[in-house]
């Protein structure tokens, strides 16, 4: 089996990434901001990105049995596919039918993509980009590093993590941010270090906005060609290819943001306590399968709340006027 491999700087963790496609490989690296590793540096994590018939997948890659089950769902790819998922000590499973196997093994710091030569899923996205960055992801945390779904971007110096539930405005707000000049990280997932200070860092600079947000309040964007299109009113761009857009990879996590859709055009701010930023974090961040890790996320977290400053915005529609608010706070 021929074999491809790179390897990438994750924020000072090195990680080596191999695949039988070269095609793969060369998606998922046109994806990521991570820079190229230097050549002699050894890797303390590795990925690995194979596609195969099933039957070689069934026999590199078992399940384990349904007494290791933890969940079964559907997932919304470019159409519903079933998911389930399997925990056995260090090691984990999922399986999302139709499309691949993945396994990590934490204890090891290595995990597999075993994808279906015949796979449904056909959307580009998914099949180069979204499962390899989130299995990425999840071998940082063999490092300390703490995924939340948020924005982020780098304003006057200092990092702004926009967080929330779906739907409040978080990728419209960081490409707010990121037209006005300012850094962008990530407008979806933002992993967090705790070093001398809190580092907010990235592995991928793609963002996505929906139809109905480029037409009413980005109508610059409408003929710039999208680097993917994930869903059909759906369009995913890349920072560090954008005219005038500046790409950051990490950078300290000082401001927390928590939206609040508001009818008006102007942005209004106001501090509040860590605790109220709690019901808005935990639930979009804390994974419900996996109870150890959980435990050492939750105290991370609540940590990391005692350390910023947190407000609430009622984020208006004047995509310059918030822009301008946030600079103010982080000035």
């Amino acid at each position: 089996m021929k074999s491809f491999t790179g390897k990438f700087d994750l924020n000072g963790v090195v990680m080596a990434v191999g695949s039988n496609r070269e095609d793969w490989l060369g998606a998922l690296t046109r994806s990521i901001s991570a820079p190229a590793a230097a050549e002699g540096d050894r890797a303390e994590l590795a990925v690995e990105l194979l596609e195969m018939e099933d039957q070689e997948i069934d026999a590199l890659c078992p399940l384990p049995g349904d007494e290791y089950k933890r969940g079964e769902s559907d997932v919304f790819l470019d159409q519903v596919v079933p998911y389930s998922s399997y925990q056995r000590d260090e090691a984990a499973w999922q399986e999302i039918g139709g499309y691949a196997r993945i396994f990590v093994d934490h204890a090891e710091g290595r995990g597999t993509i075993y994808r279906r030569r015949d796979r449904r899923v056909i959307n580009p996205f998914f099949a180069d980009s979204f499962f390899a960055v989130d299995l990425m992801a999840k071998l940082l945390s063999c490092r300390q590093f703490y995924s939340i779904h948020a924005s982020c971007a780098q304003v006057n110096g200092r990092g702004v993590i926009i967080t929330g539930p779906g739907g409040r405005g978080k990728s419209t707000s960081g490409y707010a941010l990121a037209r006005q000049g300012h850094p962008f990280l990530n407008d979806e997932r933002v992993l967090l270090k705790r070093r001398e200070t809190y580092r907010a860092c990235s592995i991928t600079d793609l963002f996505k906005l929906r139809q109905e947000a480029v037409d009413r309040f980005f109508p610059e964007l409408a003929p710039i060609k999208p680097f993917y299109l994930p869903n059909p009113d759906e369009f995913c761009y890349k920072t560090g290819i954008m005219p005038g857009l500046q790409m950051a990879t990490e950078c300290d996590a000082d401001i927390l943001l928590i939206l609040k859709q508001a009818d008006q055009p102007g942005s209004e701010a106001r501090q509040i306590n860590p605790a109220r930023a709690v019901g808005e974090l935990f639930p979009v961040t804390m994974n419900p399968r996996n109870e150890k890790e959980n435990m050492k996320k939750f105290d991370f977290l609540t940590d990391f709340l005692h350390q910023i400053t947190c407000y609430q915005i009622d984020f208006g529609y004047d995509m310059d006027e918030f822009a301008r608010l946030v600079g103010e706070l982080t000035e």
